[in-house]
């Protein structure tokens, strides 16, 4: 009976910690998600205001890259970025992904589309 009671206690103390825990949403993309131009981007960025609008439980990461491509073979590729790798190692629950809101002027087109498929 001991061993039932003590299992079914560390169990309950699994369960608390577990519930505890902070879920985590890593904001990868590009100068939107890093917060380009704006007056105060600590404050203002959406990763930010998502925070806010969250609330304890989540833990929000901002890991916008400014000039960030979804494209590989582009200019500035995300997965090449110091910022991937940190979004990588913060190993989150849930990603919000905001890239190629700006097509690059050199991949226009059918070019564009065989270069994003190739991607993907």
């Amino acid at each position: 009976m001991k061993r039932y009671l003590f299992a079914v206690f560390c169990l309950l103390v699994c369960l608390v910690a577990a519930a505890r825990q902070r879920i985590k949403i890593a904001c990868v993309g590009n100068s939107i998600t890093y917060g380009y131009g704006l007056p105060d981007r600590e404050v203002q960025a959406y990763p930010v205001q998502l925070q806010k609008m969250l609330g304890d439980g989540y833990e929000v990461g901002n890991f916008g890259k400014s000039g960030a491509t979804l494209l590989s073979s582009g200019h500035r590729p995300y997965i090449r970025q110091e910022e991937y790798r940190k979004a990588i190692e913060f190993a989150p629950d849930i990603a919000v992904i905001h890239l190629a809101s700006m097509i690059p002027t050199r991949a226009t087109g059918l070019t564009f589309a065989t270069r994003l498929s190739k991607t993907t």
